[in-house]
């Protein structure tokens, strides 16, 4: 199936991204990596007018240790974390979840963000998200907010985010440090 027609933008910072959120906040979807998006787009299930490219925002793909924590940013991938010595060693509990995450053409292209904010039960990230007791922090034209993953979850398919907000980071209390 082709999807239906709809506008599309590429911003390269957050900025621009908050702009484009305050400008389409009536109907809006972010793109990720695609991964779920896309298939719904075609089956007619997602209809967005407007569609906001994450993938120029440069500061939304990372991978840091700060303090005790393991920060992933949204648009990191999984191909990203599967070989990261960062995540081996604080949380090598989500470098074992990304190296079994579908297939290779998946984990080159879906998103840490991407699978999180589409809320499958059946989520890897999702369920390593919880297990780990993972912090979301969430952005929108109002500013940030961070939400445990027990109060980002809501129900299946199902989050707290509001409908003009995107997921920005993710951090886990890092083990295994010395």
């Amino acid at each position: 199936m082709i999807p239906a027609s709809f506008d599309y933008c590429a911003p390269a910072s957050m900025d621009e991204v908050m702009r484009a959120i305050e400008e389409h906040s009536d109907d809006f979807r972010v793109l990720a990596g695609g991964q779920s998006l896309i298939p719904m787009m075609k089956l007619r299930l997602s209809n967005p007018g407007f569609l906001i490219d994450l993938r120029l925002v440069s500061e939304l793909d990372s991978i840091a240790y700060d303090n005790g924590v393991l920060v992933l940013g949204a648009m990191t991938s999984y191909r990203s974390i599967e070989p990261s010595p960062i995540v081996a060693q604080h949380s090598p509990i989500l470098r074992d979840i990304a190296s079994k995450v579908a297939d290779v053409q998946v984990r080159n292209r879906g998103t840490i963000g991407g699978a999180i904010a589409h809320a499958d039960p059946a989520g890897d990230m999702s369920a390593g998200l919880i297990a780990a007791k993972g912090v979301v922090t969430v952005q929108g034209p109002s500013g940030r907010r961070n939400l445990s993953a027990d109060e980002f979850f809501v129900d299946a398919y199902t989050t707290e985010l509001s409908d003009d907000e995107i997921l920005v980071e993710f951090r886990f209390p890092a083990v295994g440090t010395t």
